[in-house]
C-alpha cells in the first residue's frame, strides 16, 4: 500500500487481488536541474533529504521508477544513501552521457523481479546541439513472458532558447519509433511516461504524438495513444466538497505566491493493448500522487520543488479460452 507520506486515488493492486501487476511511476525530483547555475549544482540538504523520503515510498509500491533532474552525481548520492535498505532488487539505469556533451538528467529503477529490461537512448539533433528523445526500455515482464516497450521522457522546457521547437523536433522522432513498434505484426504494447513540458492539448503531446482524450478513438492499428491524464486538467475536487483536504490543481507549480501557475506537464500515455489486451490500463489506479513531505498544507511546494509524481498501474488478466 501507498504509505503515509504518499496519498492516491487508490493504491496499486497486488497478489492479494488475485492479479499480476506492473506499477509504473515519474517524478521529476529537481535534484539537478538542467537550468541551475554553476554556482548551485548540487540541491540543498533538506531538499535531498525529503527526495530520499519521497523515492523510498515509490520504491515500496512500484515496479518502475522514472527519476527526472538527476544527474551522476545526484544517482551516486542516492545509491550510497539507500545502501543495504530496499534497493537491492533493483537495477539502476542511467544517468549516462549523452552526445554533444550533453547530460541525461534521467533515470529509472526497475525491480528484477518482475521485469528483465533492455535500454537504449533515443538521441536527435536540433540545429547542430544534441537532444535525447527518450530513455528506451524494452522490458520483457516476469509473470508471463510478454514485451512491453517504455519510453521515459524529459523535453525540454521554455526557458530554453526554441525549448518549442525542439519538443517538436523530439516528439516527431518518437512518434517515428512508436510507429515501427505498432507496424510489426505483433506489436508489443507501449508505455510513454516523464515531464513532457506541455500539457496533454498542447501540439507536441496532442498532435506530434497524437495523445487522445478519448479511449474510443485509440483503436488497432490506428497509432493512437490514449492519455488519462486529459483527466488531471483542472481542481480535482469540487468546490462544495465536505472536508478540508484539496489537492493541487495539476503536477507542475510554476512561479509562487497568488501568481503560481499550475499545469499537467507530467503524463503516462498508453497504446491501444494496454486498453483491451491481457495487460492493461487499471484507469482507477492511474493519477497523481501527493507526498505530504514535500507539499504544504495551502498546496505549495517546500525547499523548492515544484513537480508531484504520477503513476499508472497495469494489471495482468488470463487470456480466455474458446471455451471459456
Amino acid at each position: 500500500m501507498i504509505i503515509a507520506t504518499v496519498d492516491a486515488d487508490e493504491p496499486p493492486s497486488g497478489p492479494e487481488m488475485g492479479l499480476e501487476t506492473l506499477n509504473l511511476c515519474w517524478w521529476n525530483t529537481r535534484l539537478a536541474p538542467p537550468c541551475t547555475s554553476r554556482k548551485a549544482k548540487t540541491a540543498p540538504k533538506s531538499r535531498f533529504a525529503k527526495a530520499v523520503e519521497v523515492i523510498a515510498a515509490l520504491v515500496r509500491d512500484f515496479d518502475v521508477v522514472g527519476l527526472g533532474e538527476v544527474d551522476e552525481q545526484v544517482v551516486e548520492q542516492l545509491q550510497s544513501e539507500f545502501a543495504g535498505r530496499g534497493l537491492d532488487g533493483f537495477d539502476w539505469i542511467g544517468p549516462e552521457r549523452g552526445f554533444v556533451g550533453k547530460d541525461r538528467h534521467l533515470s529509472v529503477l526497475c525491480r528484477r523481479r518482475k521485469l528483465a529490461v533492455e535500454h537504449v537512448w533515443l538521441g536527435d539533433n536540433y540545429k547542430g546541439r544534441g537532444w535525447n528523445s527518450a530513455l528506451s526500455l524494452r522490458a520483457r515482464l516476469a509473470f508471463d513472458d510478454s514485451i512491453v516497450q517504455i519510453f521515459v521522457v524529459h523535453w525540454p522546457s521554455d526557458r530554453w532558447p526554441r525549448g518549442k521547437d525542439i519538443r517538436a523536433a523530439i516528439a516527431h522522432k518518437l512518434r517515428q519509433e512508436i510507429d515501427k513498434i505498432q507496424a510489426r505484426p505483433q506489436a508489443e504494447p507501449v508505455v510513454l511516461m516523464g515531464d513532457f513540458n506541455e500539457e496533454p492539448f498542447d501540439s507536441g503531446v496532442d498532435a506530434a504524438l497524437c495523445g487522445e482524450r478519448a479511449r474510443r478513438t485509440v483503436v488497432p492499428g490506428g497509432g493512437r495513444l490514449y492519455n488519462p491524464f486529459w483527466r488531471r486538467l483542472g481542481e480535482p475536487e469540487a468546490l462544495d466538497k465536505t472536508d478540508n483536504e484539496q489537492h493541487p490543481p495539476g503536477t507542475y507549480r510554476w512561479g509562487t505566491g497568488k501568481d503560481a501557475l499550475w499545469k499537467t506537464v507530467d503524463q503516462i500515455l498508453v497504446s491501444h493493448g494496454l486498453l483491451d489486451g491481457c495487460l492493461r490500463l487499471r484507469e482507477t489506479a492511474t493519477g497523481i500522487l501527493y507526498p505530504r513531505t514535500i507539499l504544504r498544507p495551502d498546496g505549495g511546494f517546500t525547499d523548492g520543488f515544484d513537480h508531484l509524481p504520477v503513476f499508472a498501474v497495469l494489471e495482468h488478466h488470463r487470456r480466455k479460452e474458446p471455451n471459456d
